[in-house]
């Protein structure tokens, strides 16, 4: 049995995780992240230097995520199919990503995670409600015993909650902006 303590240190999160059983950090990357890191150079240098991707971590994301990515990056961002599929097997490369394939054990999670959601839902409201795919990816999640989750869905951040998943709410373009307008603020007083 390995047992590893690592200091995590974030914008977000602070303080000692004890892992039992891992010899690295196991973190996951929600889609709409994935979209703000190859489409925002702000959200792509945070991240970089945001010490997520340390020797001492693994970054996972959900292989079946691949189309919808590419279908956001076309129709919502202006990118070409070539450049869209471009970019994204670019940023999986440099960011050394491994893919999660849906399997028997995941398919095991994904009635859980529907159950979850509905609980979320019915304590939070239906703005909590995730689709299908976001299930999905969650099951796989679960599955592979992710420790940490990136993401901006608060539905998708609540649900992976209730699986005891330390999620880093990936700061959105506004929220990053808000940012830097109260450091700027704060430097003049």
């Amino acid at each position: 049995e390995t047992t590893t303590n690592q200091k995590i240190e974030s914008h977000f999160f602070e303080g000692e995780l004890k892992l039992e059983g891992y010899k690295k950090v196991k973190r996951a990357i929600d889609s709409s992240v994935i979209i703000d890191l190859i489409s925002e150079a702000e959200a792509y240098e945070y991240f970089e230097s945001s010490g997520y991707l340390s020797k001492d971590s693994l970054l996972f994301y959900f292989e079946d995520c691949f189309n919808e990515v590419v279908g956001v990056l076309i129709n919502s961002k202006g990118y070409t199919f070539k450049e869209a599929k471009e970019l994204l097997k670019n940023l999986i490369k440099k960011f050394r990503m491994i893919p999660l394939k849906r399997t028997d054990k995941s398919k095991f999670f994904e009635p859980i995670v529907e159950e979850m959601n509905k609980q979320v839902v019915k304590m939070r409201g239906v703005g909590y409600s995730i689709g299908e795919i976001d299930k999905i990816s969650i099951a796989c999640f679960v599955a592979e015993g992710i420790n940490f989750v990136h993401a901006t869905d608060n539905g998708y951040i609540e649900t992976c909650r209730a699986f005891n998943i330390n999620v880093l709410k990936f700061p959105t373009q506004k929220r990053r902006l808000d940012e830097k307008i109260k450091k700027a603020l704060f430097k003049r007083w």
